[in-house]
């Protein structure tokens, strides 16, 4: 593998055959779950930086995600309807995720940042201009739209992966929790 990343560029397969690449037209993308058998000279050539999903956490990609899909077109909200976004998920994710951490079991293992993503990308669907919601609204008349919205999010993106055994009591604990939001 290092010999295809260097700037030699050639395959070399076990039967002893080597294959000249061309660098110019040929990219490569690796995705790997962690770094246990890389070895340094690996990790050099691509430039891989590896980041813990427990160490990064969920907020900078929620961060970015508001910046690029809630402050701009087509969605086009406000500052001030971002940041109580921002803090709808700030107050409510993290104890959401432990409690479906210490309290449910999923159908698929993930991470919380899957779960958080899927979150996202509900909410992503629910901004788009074809469901007509006016994000130049006042505060007063759209949070509470925002809210529900995000409750909803909440119960699917986070909460759609767990067994279905779980779902009453998931359900008792977010409107216990998120009720008055």
């Amino acid at each position: 593998m290092n010999t295809v990343l260097d700037d030699n560029c050639t395959l070399c397969l076990p039967n002893g055959e080597r294959i000249k690449l061309n660098p110019n037209t040929m990219k490569a993308l690796f995705e790997v779950q962690d770094l246990a058998v890389a070895s340094p000279a690996t990790v050099s050539r691509c430039g891989m930086v590896y980041m813990p999903p427990e160490d990064l956490g969920w907020r900078p990609y929620i961060a970015t995600w508001m910046a690029k899909c809630v402050l701009a077109e087509p969605v086009g909200a406000r500052q001030e309807t971002c940041d109580y976004l921002l803090g709808l998920f700030n107050e409510h994710v993290d104890d959401t995720l432990n409690w479906i951490r210490r309290n449910t079991q999923e159908s698929v293992p993930s991470v919380d940042i899957n779960l958080v993503t899927s979150m996202s990308f509900i909410l992503k669907a629910l901004f788009q201009p074809e469901r007509k919601l006016d994000f130049k609204r006042e505060a007063g008349e759209l949070n509470p739209i925002i809210a529900r919205l995000f409750v909803y999010a909440l119960m699917w993106g986070l909460g759609g992966n767990m067994i279905s055994t779980k779902w009453e009591a998931f359900d008792e604990w977010v409107r216990e929790r998120l009720g008055s939001t």
